[in-house]
């Protein structure tokens, strides 16, 4: 008796990801490619040669996107964090990471972006808020270990999966598929709402009584195997700050080669270039400088002598790197102590910062953000200008005729 023939098939790829390849009727050659959550496509070849169905089926292993056109989450997620990450600070690059890792473990990578609805966006909002889950997705299975997290950080990560989806509704992959699908309704998701974030100022007095108290911040230097105190950088630094406007850590990792000293009719103190790796947005800066400033780099150079591309903040064991945030605040706070003002919560050279845009509050507000290295204007006047009594009581005052208005 004649056993029958089994029918060719051959098949390559993973599990879950496995493209098969077989003979079907009248000797034609089928072949099917994973839909993802265990779902197939099943499609005619259009050959007999069992060679071409095979490179075929290792084409699709290679580029799974030439026939599935199924929007899943980690497609979308690896796209973004390939494609999109490596434009940012490093900052924003581990924060990337973090956020691929978070929303992969939470939803997992086979999740159809089509699927994805209000229920997930309001269950990752109350379980994170609540601790439930970690900043890695995982879930926190004992009750005591589990600790609450402010609606605000929750918000940035709602605001980070949406810039993502934003991010794939307008990009595409290798086969020419858009990464989301147009006009995904997690655009319109709202977003949680906490208390107003505080924004502490330093007035202008207490700036005073902190710069005088800075010269008696002292630092430890080896000398002769032993550790010696020597004046700090902190005067200088809050100059800078101070007359800048800039965020510390953009001021730490200044070099020589960032300076600008010469005298020129638009820089008549000279002007800094502030790089794009030490800028939040990651854009290149070119503004003059106060006087103030220049005073500052000056006595920088003469006290310490740097050269080429020599950093102005060195740290003192080793002068190929600056000085780290976490001494410069260490400094801040110990200016504070010796000053006797009282420490604020989330205050530090940030202050600085706020009280430089809002100190500039009647100039015009595109040269201000320029000047202080504001991409966003709007960021400006909502995060960083204070309303202060002195222009308050200004506009109370002010007086003006209305004579005619425009329909």
């Amino acid at each position: 008796m004649n056993e029958k023939k089994k029918a060719w098939s051959w098949s390559t790829g993973g599990y879950g990801e496995t493209v098969r390849v077989w003979v079907a009727d009248a000797g034609w050659i089928h072949g099917s490619v994973p839909l993802g959550s265990g779902r197939y496509k099943e499609m005619s070849l259009r050959t007999k040669d069992k060679a071409v169905a095979r490179r075929w089926a290792k084409d699709q292993v290679k580029h799974p996107t030439a026939a599935d056109p199924t929007p899943l989450l980690g497609r979308l997620l690896h796209g973004y964090l390939a494609l999109h990450s490596p434009t940012k600070v490093p900052a924003g690059r581990i924060n990337d990471v973090r956020c691929v890792v978070l929303f992969g473990t939470l939803w997992g990578p086979q999740l159809d972006l089509r699927q994805l609805g209000a229920e997930h966006w309001e269950a990752f909002i109350a379980r994170r808020a609540s601790g439930e889950i970690d900043a890695h997705g995982k879930v926190v299975a004992i009750l005591t270990w589990r600790c609450p997290v402010s609606l605000s950080s929750v918000k940035a990560d709602c605001q980070w999966l949406r810039a993502v989806i934003r991010w794939g509704t307008t990009h595409k992959d290798e086969s020419g598929r858009y990464y989301a699908p147009r006009n995904h309704p997690a655009l319109d998701w709202p977003l949680p709402k906490g208390p107003t974030p505080r924004r502490p100022v330093i007035t202008s007095d207490q700036y005073r009584r902190l710069r005088a108290a800075a010269p008696l911040v002292t630092m430890e230097r080896r000398a002769g195997g032993k550790r010696v105190p020597v004046p700090s950088y902190l005067p200088e630094l809050l100059d800078i700050l101070h007359g800048s406007g800039r965020r510390v850590s953009a001021v730490l990792g200044l070099t020589m080669t960032d300076l600008r000293l010469e005298r020129t009719a638009e820089w008549p103190h000279g002007g800094i270039i502030w790089r794009a790796e030490l800028d939040k947005e990651r854009q290149e800066w070119r503004t003059p400088i106060s006087r103030e400033v220049r005073q500052a780099l000056r006595r920088i150079i003469r006290q310490r002598g740097q050269i080429g591309s020599a950093f102005l903040f060195p740290r003192p064991d080793d002068p190929t790197r600056p000085i780290s945030k976490e001494l410069a605040y260490a400094w801040y706070r110990k200016a504070e102590e010796i000053a006797g003002l009282e420490h604020i919560a989330q205050g530090g050279f940030h202050q600085l910062r706020r009280l430089w845009a809002t100190s500039r509050k009647g100039l015009p507000v595109k040269d201000v953000a320029a000047a202080g290295g504001w991409k966003q204007v709007d960021s400006l006047l909502e995060c960083y200008t204070h309303v202060d009594a002195d222009t308050e009581l200004q506009v109370v005052e002010h007086k003006a005729d209305v004579r005619r208005i425009r329909s």
